[in-house]
């Protein structure tokens, strides 16, 4: 069902009968009715947001809340001589909002990133990316030079880091927003994909993978950036691989049935379906890679995963949000930016159980969901 004004009043007459409908949550009902519209994510910000100081229209900051929240996504999709295809594709814009002494303000820059400077000196969107056939006068010497750094943002070290998954982290300054450079982690692995959801340990150690078909680099990194180990292995399957997990012994990646099975352009039509494959889940040791552990689960598709812990008998859990297919990837993110309403199912927030005795399985909650996060410093503790 496409989510509308009326939908959402409707779901908030059900939630008024079943429980008090609090002043929170009346609010909170009327903030999703006024996104249910995705045009407001696919419009385009033509410039950076110089700080400013954010009108407070409910509520109040907690007492002593003090601090800096990044975020980034696409925001710039059309240019007058071509646009990106896909939601996926548009530049990134890094934004910053900072608390301090009760009151909020906001700043947000563009990646200053080669693709956007080529594409603002023609005026057009020229490089290739998820859902994006490039344009004949793209300039590509490497896959950082088609990065729009859009994907997700990282305080690393002294630096931010804006991520995308098939070229390198992009540094930036976190006071001004500025952009830096490409970070090279090694220089024989200068360009390499990098994902844009790390797993960091509470000590800060950062392990990532970077994924080309049926391999995949495994990135461990110190706190502060610094390269530790990189080590490539091998996939059962080149399945799209968009995030992972990890306890504190594992590496838990979810192999879906999206799997690449030719090289066309845009990268998401080389996917296909396969349900009747199902959905695999390799397990890898962080202190021995070649040691693994493969579970079968049924078919279903994904974009994020939560965190994963070790439980004493060696079980292993994890949240996931679990998609009937991978439809919205493959089409509906290259709709919703050309004005059509977003439809199908919504993802599912979901546990995966894997057993010792080499058995898994997905527990379902019925609750809509997607992004799950945890406190870092908890990650690979376990909880309820």
């Amino acid at each position: 069902m496409t989510p509308t004004r009326r939908t959402l009043f409707m779901g908030a007459a059900a939630l008024a009968a079943a429980r008090v409908l609090t002043p929170d949550r009346a609010y909170a009902l009327q903030a999703l009715a006024a996104t249910a519209d995705w045009s407001l994510a696919t419009a385009d910000v033509e410039d950076d947001v110089a700080p400013r100081v954010l009108r407070l229209v409910h509520g109040r900051a907690p007492q002593g809340l003090s601090g800096s929240l990044y975020r980034n996504g696409p925001a710039k999709f059309r240019r007058p001589g071509g646009s990106s295809q896909h939601w996926f594709d548009g530049d990134g814009l890094i934004r910053r909002w900072r608390v301090q002494d009760g009151q909020a303000s906001l700043a947000a820059r563009f990646a200053d990133t080669r693709k956007r400077r080529q594409e603002a000196e023609v005026g057009a969107m020229l490089m290739p990316g998820f859902g994006t056939v490039a344009d004949p006068r793209a300039k590509i010497g490497s896959a950082d030079d088609a990065s729009p750094a859009n994907t997700s943002v990282h305080k690393v070290g002294g630096k931010l880091w804006a991520l995308w998954e098939a070229g390198s982290p992009l540094a930036m300054d976190p006071e001004t927003l500025e952009t830096e450079d490409f970070v090279t982690l090694r220089p024989d692995l200068k360009n390499m994909p990098f994902l844009a959801h790390p797993r960091i340990e509470p000590d800060g150690r950062i392990w990532n993978l970077g994924v080309n078909g049926k391999q995949a680099m495994v990135w461990r990194l110190a706190a502060d950036g610094a390269l530790e180990d990189a080590e490539v292995i091998a996939l059962p399957r080149a399945s799209y691989i968009h995030d992972f997990s990890a306890t504190a012994r594992h590496l838990v990646i979810v192999l879906q049935p999206w799997v690449h099975v030719r090289n066309v352009a845009p990268m998401s039509a080389g996917f296909d379906w396969t349900p009747e494959a199902g959905t695999q889940v390799l397990v890898v040791d962080k202190a021995d890679l070649t040691q693994r552990r493969i579970y079968d689960l049924p078919p279903f598709g994904f974009f994020h995963v939560g965190d994963a812990w070790d439980e004493a008998d060696g079980t292993i859990r994890f949240d996931l949000c679990a998609h009937k297919d991978m439809d919205f990837a493959a089409r509906g993110a290259q709709e919703v930016l050309n004005g059509v309403p977003l439809g199908g199912e919504p993802a599912e927030l979901a546990m995966v159980v894997l057993s010792p005795n080499g058995r898994g399985r997905l527990e379902r909650t019925g609750v809509v969901g997607e992004f799950p996060r945890s406190d870092p410093r908890r990650a690979g503790l376990a909880r309820r």
